[in-house]
């Protein structure tokens, strides 16, 4: 690639040359997964949008992820965590922590309408989904798709 680049005058020989001694990556680097949902949502709501602008900070939402992820571990199995950080002034989301993965239960339970009513994303009647994610996974909830993705711990 970087010969044909060359080959058009697109870069000096010195640059070319510079570049070809950078070493090339043997395996790919993990993605982060930094507020999936919101991503999630704005993509499903601007489908043919090429960049999408949230008002997410990455600083506050990667802290309240970790902080997330450590209660959650402390307070058992049986019991999930989700937080919201809202700017009074603007009404902006600056960071979402939140979704729903059950075993049991379907679109017409209590807690579907909790989820839907809040916008939560949710994935409901997940066979062993307990024994199946690993506790402390950090997940992305596609409950549009009926998806779950997530990272080990």
């Amino acid at each position: 690639m970087l010969d044909r680049i060359a080959g058009r005058g697109l870069y000096s020989a010195a640059e070319i040359a510079h570049a070809k001694e950078e070493p090339v990556p043997t395996e790919r680097k993990p993605m982060p997964m930094v507020a999936p949902h919101s991503a999630d949502e704005a993509s499903t709501l601007s489908p043919k949008e090429k960049v999408l602008r949230l008002t997410i900070d990455g600083f506050l939402q990667r802290t309240l992820e970790k902080l997330a992820r450590e209660r959650a571990q402390s307070l058992g199995p049986d019991l999930s965590v989700a937080i919201v950080v809202i700017d009074n002034v603007s009404g902006e989301v600056l960071a979402r922590v939140a979704g729903v993965v059950t075993e049991l239960g379907g679109s017409t339970s209590h807690l579907a309408s909790l989820a839907r009513e809040r916008g939560v994303p949710m994935v409901l009647g997940v066979p062993d989904a307990t024994r199946r994610i690993p506790e402390g996974a950090s997940c992305a909830v596609d409950g549009v798709a009926g998806v779950i993705r997530w990272m080990h711990p």
